[in-house]
Protein backbone atom coordinates (compact mmCIF):
# COMPACT_ATOMS: atom_id res chain seq x y z
CA UNK A 1 0.00 0.00 0.00
CA UNK A 2 1.36 3.39 -1.00
CA UNK A 3 0.46 6.69 0.54
CA UNK A 4 0.55 9.91 -1.36
CA UNK A 5 0.67 13.31 0.21
CA UNK A 6 -1.31 15.82 -1.69
CA UNK A 7 0.00 19.36 -2.01
CA UNK A 8 -3.23 20.72 -0.50
CA UNK A 9 -2.50 18.85 2.75
CA UNK A 10 0.97 20.32 3.05
CA UNK A 11 -0.41 23.81 2.47
CA UNK A 12 -2.83 23.38 5.36
CA UNK A 13 -0.13 22.08 7.69
CA UNK A 14 2.45 24.79 6.91
CA UNK A 15 1.22 27.34 9.51
CA UNK A 16 1.08 24.66 12.20
CA UNK A 17 4.57 23.40 11.36
CA UNK A 18 5.95 26.93 11.38
CA UNK A 19 4.46 27.53 14.84
CA UNK A 20 5.89 24.24 16.10
CA UNK A 21 9.38 25.12 14.88
CA UNK A 22 9.10 28.61 16.41
CA UNK A 23 8.01 27.19 19.78
CA UNK A 24 10.82 24.64 19.81
CA UNK A 25 13.43 27.25 18.95
CA UNK A 26 12.29 29.93 21.39
CA UNK A 27 11.08 27.65 24.17
CA UNK A 28 7.45 28.70 23.67
CA UNK A 29 8.24 31.93 25.51
CA UNK A 30 8.82 30.30 28.89
CA UNK A 31 12.52 30.86 29.30
CA UNK A 32 13.47 33.41 26.68
CA UNK A 33 13.87 36.08 29.35
CA UNK A 34 15.62 33.84 31.90
CA UNK A 35 12.56 32.71 33.84
CA UNK A 36 12.69 29.14 35.11
CA UNK A 37 9.80 26.77 35.67
CA UNK A 38 10.53 26.85 39.42
CA UNK A 39 10.06 30.62 39.63
CA UNK A 40 6.80 31.77 41.18
CA UNK A 41 3.69 32.46 39.13
CA UNK A 42 3.33 35.97 37.80
CA UNK A 43 7.09 36.57 37.91
CA UNK A 44 9.76 37.62 35.44
CA UNK A 45 7.73 39.82 33.11
CA UNK A 46 9.29 42.72 31.23
CA UNK A 47 12.21 43.03 28.86
CA UNK A 48 15.21 41.08 30.17
CA UNK A 49 13.50 40.79 33.56
CA UNK A 50 15.27 37.58 34.57
CA UNK A 51 18.06 37.17 32.01
CA UNK A 52 20.97 35.33 33.64
CA UNK A 53 18.91 34.42 36.69
CA UNK A 54 20.36 31.55 38.74
CA UNK A 55 18.55 32.32 42.00
CA UNK A 56 15.09 31.54 43.34
CA UNK A 57 12.23 33.93 42.68
CA UNK A 58 8.90 34.00 44.54
CA UNK A 59 5.43 34.71 43.20
CA UNK A 60 4.65 38.05 41.53
CA UNK A 61 8.27 39.18 41.69
CA UNK A 62 10.90 40.51 39.30
CA UNK A 63 8.53 42.38 37.03
CA UNK A 64 9.94 45.27 35.05
CA UNK A 65 12.73 45.98 32.60
CA UNK A 66 15.92 44.27 33.89
CA UNK A 67 14.16 43.77 37.25
CA UNK A 68 16.21 40.72 38.27
CA UNK A 69 18.81 40.70 35.52
CA UNK A 70 21.72 38.53 36.68
CA UNK A 71 20.02 37.59 39.96
CA UNK A 72 21.83 34.95 42.02
CA UNK A 73 20.00 35.40 45.32
CA UNK A 74 16.70 34.34 46.83
CA UNK A 75 13.81 36.75 46.27
CA UNK A 76 10.54 36.51 48.19
CA UNK A 77 6.97 37.06 47.00
CA UNK A 78 5.84 40.44 45.61
CA UNK A 79 9.38 41.80 45.52
CA UNK A 80 11.76 43.42 43.04
CA UNK A 81 9.08 45.02 40.90
CA UNK A 82 10.34 48.03 38.99
CA UNK A 83 12.97 48.90 36.41
CA UNK A 84 16.40 47.56 37.48
CA UNK A 85 14.90 46.98 40.95
CA UNK A 86 17.12 44.01 41.85
CA UNK A 87 19.62 44.15 38.99
CA UNK A 88 22.54 41.77 39.71
CA UNK A 89 21.17 40.92 43.16
CA UNK A 90 23.26 38.36 45.05
CA UNK A 91 21.67 38.58 48.49
CA UNK A 92 18.48 37.42 50.17
CA UNK A 93 15.43 39.67 49.74
CA UNK A 94 12.26 39.13 51.77
CA UNK A 95 8.60 39.42 50.78
CA UNK A 96 7.12 42.77 49.66
CA UNK A 97 10.53 44.41 49.32
CA UNK A 98 12.51 46.39 46.75
CA UNK A 99 9.46 47.58 44.85
CA UNK A 100 10.55 50.59 42.85
CA UNK A 101 13.08 51.55 40.21
CA UNK A 102 16.63 50.59 41.28
CA UNK A 103 15.38 49.93 44.83
CA UNK A 104 17.92 47.14 45.47
CA UNK A 105 20.20 47.61 42.46
CA UNK A 106 23.49 45.68 42.96
CA UNK A 107 22.34 44.31 46.34
CA UNK A 108 25.22 42.17 47.66
CA UNK A 109 26.77 42.05 44.20
CA UNK A 110 30.25 43.43 44.90
CA UNK A 111 31.72 40.10 45.89
CA UNK A 112 32.38 40.97 49.52
CA UNK A 113 28.96 41.77 50.85
CA UNK A 114 25.95 39.99 52.20
CA UNK A 115 23.21 42.36 51.07
CA UNK A 116 20.32 41.06 53.17
CA UNK A 117 16.93 42.80 52.93
CA UNK A 118 14.08 41.91 55.30
CA UNK A 119 10.34 41.78 54.59
CA UNK A 120 8.58 45.01 53.56
CA UNK A 121 11.86 46.90 53.24
CA UNK A 122 13.68 49.06 50.68
CA UNK A 123 10.60 50.32 48.88
CA UNK A 124 11.32 53.53 47.02
CA UNK A 125 13.46 54.74 44.13
CA UNK A 126 17.11 53.90 44.93
CA UNK A 127 16.04 53.01 48.49
CA UNK A 128 18.80 50.42 49.06
CA UNK A 129 20.86 50.98 45.92
CA UNK A 130 24.24 49.24 46.40
CA UNK A 131 23.31 47.68 49.75
CA UNK A 132 26.12 45.36 50.89
CA UNK A 133 28.15 45.95 47.74
CA UNK A 134 31.56 45.61 49.41
CA UNK A 135 30.55 45.41 53.06
CA UNK A 136 27.83 43.58 54.94
CA UNK A 137 24.71 45.66 54.38
CA UNK A 138 21.78 44.30 56.36
CA UNK A 139 18.37 45.96 56.27
CA UNK A 140 15.78 44.84 58.82
CA UNK A 141 12.07 44.31 58.13
CA UNK A 142 9.97 47.41 57.58
CA UNK A 143 13.01 49.63 57.04
CA UNK A 144 14.45 51.95 54.39
CA UNK A 145 11.15 52.80 52.75
CA UNK A 146 11.49 56.04 50.84
CA UNK A 147 13.54 57.44 47.97
CA UNK A 148 17.30 57.08 48.64
CA UNK A 149 16.50 56.24 52.27
CA UNK A 150 19.38 53.77 52.68
CA UNK A 151 21.24 54.23 49.40
CA UNK A 152 24.76 52.84 49.89
CA UNK A 153 24.21 51.03 53.20
CA UNK A 154 27.30 48.87 53.73
CA UNK A 155 28.76 49.97 50.40
CA UNK A 156 32.33 50.22 51.72
CA UNK A 157 31.93 49.16 55.34
CA UNK A 158 29.40 47.29 57.42
CA UNK A 159 26.03 48.99 57.58
CA UNK A 160 23.22 47.46 59.60
CA UNK A 161 19.73 48.95 59.73
CA UNK A 162 17.39 47.54 62.37
CA UNK A 163 13.68 46.84 62.08
CA UNK A 164 11.29 49.69 61.21
CA UNK A 165 14.08 52.24 60.81
CA UNK A 166 15.26 54.85 58.32
CA UNK A 167 11.91 55.41 56.62
CA UNK A 168 11.77 58.61 54.62
CA UNK A 169 13.81 60.51 52.04
CA UNK A 170 17.62 60.26 52.54
CA UNK A 171 17.18 59.20 56.18
CA UNK A 172 20.17 56.83 56.40
CA UNK A 173 21.88 57.60 53.12
CA UNK A 174 25.41 56.14 53.02
CA UNK A 175 25.18 54.33 56.37
CA UNK A 176 28.31 52.21 56.85
CA UNK A 177 30.48 53.93 54.23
Amino acid sequence: MRFRVQSKSIGRLAPFLALLVFAAYFGAGTASDGAKAADGPGSCTGDSACVGNTGTIGANSCNGINACYGNAGTIGDNSCNGRDSCYTNAGAIGDNSCTSDRACFNNGAGGGGAGTVGNSACNGVNACFGNGFFGAGEVGPGSCNGPNSCNGTGRDGNGTIGANSCNGVLTCYGNGD
